[in-house]
């Protein structure tokens, strides 16, 4: 609902000539802006953790991969990670996608906002 928000309101602020922005209507972006940007920094700290995690997985994945001719319990073992590390290095690239092009649509809402409003904040 938020990004939807955001959008409508970067629609609104598109549809208008910059001079028809009132102070009020950039006050609304600028709060609808600082959430979009909250989110992106909450979401890019949950992609970092999970990354992190998966390069762990990767990491026993590969000393048990070494192990896996010791005996079939290890080779097993190393399967299962391996599977497992997949899984999680797909997900961290789909999420990693999915961030950037949210962070793209980010900026030009914010430069949109910039263009439209500086005005308002300016000395």
């Amino acid at each position: 609902m938020l990004i939807r928000s955001a959008f409508v309101g970067f629609i609104i602020a598109a549809a208008l000539p910059a001079s028809a922005m009132t102070v009020q209507q950039c006050a609304e972006q600028s709060k609808e802006l600082a959430a979009t940007n909250a989110s992106l920094q909450a979401d890019f700290a949950a992609l970092t953790a999970f990354a992190e995690e998966a390069e762990a997985i990767g990491d026993e994945y590969a000393a048990a991969k070494e192990e896996s001719g010791i005996s079939p319990e290890a080779a097993v073992r190393a399967n299962e990670l391996g599977r497992q590390f997949d899984e999680m290095r797909t997900e961290v690239d789909a999420q990693n996608a999915d961030l950037s092009v949210r962070s793209a649509a980010f900026n030009a809402d914010r430069r949109a906002f910039n263009t439209a409003c500086s005005r308002y904040f300016s000395d």
